[in-house]
């Protein structure tokens, strides 16, 4: 299925500004360090009475980050034109809409314009669509596909200046294909896997990163460092023992 948020339950917000999208970030963010614990309840949906979004945590880390790729999708998308953004995966996860949601206002904060966030996943429920028409996108479009519909490895050609992936279990070299082919030139992925038992050893998490970079060296190069940090917290990443966090840009 697609649902279009933007005829709906958004139809009645104003206009992007800085201000509204600055208050956005305001209401929807907390401080939290890495190490702390975040509860299931605060990371899954699991009850139609409770939809409602939830104070989002936020390292430093992840600020830094954000600031970085806001500042270079910023200078790279052309003016007057709507930022662009793909989530993939969120499935039944309260924060990863949420994230993709600050990266988008941060953006309309930088450019003025209003984005796009096309949202895929083949997992459907139906109160994963009453949450998302809970968040306050601020006048944002918002696109949702599930089911058949939102299988993201299928997705072509969408011309996107972002990708959002937040989730574990994503064969990663189907991931870097479906990439190649939605990212614009100059445009950046920003991954947290699940970092597999096999691959935990530094050395070896090094090898498996450069073995990456060999074979889609034409296509990405590293945006930053490849780290071990948890900086998105999600009910998929909170799963694993030990994640990756990555960031590739589209050459």
């Amino acid at each position: 299925m697609q649902l279009d948020l933007t005829a709906s339950s958004l139809a009645n917000l104003s206009a992007v500004t800085a201000a509204q999208q600055a208050q956005i970030l305001d209401l929807m963010t907390s401080s939290i360090a890495p190490e702390t614990p975040v509860s299931q309840d605060e990371l899954v949906l699991s009850h139609e009475y409770d939809l409602e979004p939830r104070k989002l945590p936020v390292s430093d880390g992840l600020r830094a980050m954000e600031d970085r790729v806001v500042g270079h999708l910023a200078s790279l998308i052309p003016a007057d034109t709507p930022p662009h953004v793909l989530l993939f995966g969120p499935s039944l996860s309260r924060t990863d809409p949420l994230y993709a949601l600050r990266f988008l206002a941060k953006l309309s904060i930088k450019t003025g314009v209003p984005g796009v966030i096309d949202i895929y996943d083949i997992h459907y429920n139906p109160i994963i669509p009453r949450y998302y028409e809970k968040i306050p996108w601020g006048g944002h479009r918002v696109n949702l596909h599930l089911g058949r519909e939102g299988d993201f490895e299928k997705v072509r050609r969408a011309k996107a200046h972002m990708v959002l992936a937040i989730h574990s279990d994503a064969l990663i070299d189907s991931l870097f294909d479906t990439l190649s082919d939605n990212l614009v030139q100059g445009g950046v992925a920003v991954m947290q896997k699940g970092l597999h038992p096999e691959w935990q050893d530094e050395e070896d998490h090094q090898n498996l990163i450069n073995t990456l970079l060999s074979v889609y060296q034409n296509s990405f190069q590293l945006f930053s460092p490849v780290t071990r940090e948890r900086h998105f917290r999600s009910f998929f990443s909170e799963r694993v023992s030990a994640v990756q966090f990555m960031a590739f840009m589209r050459l």
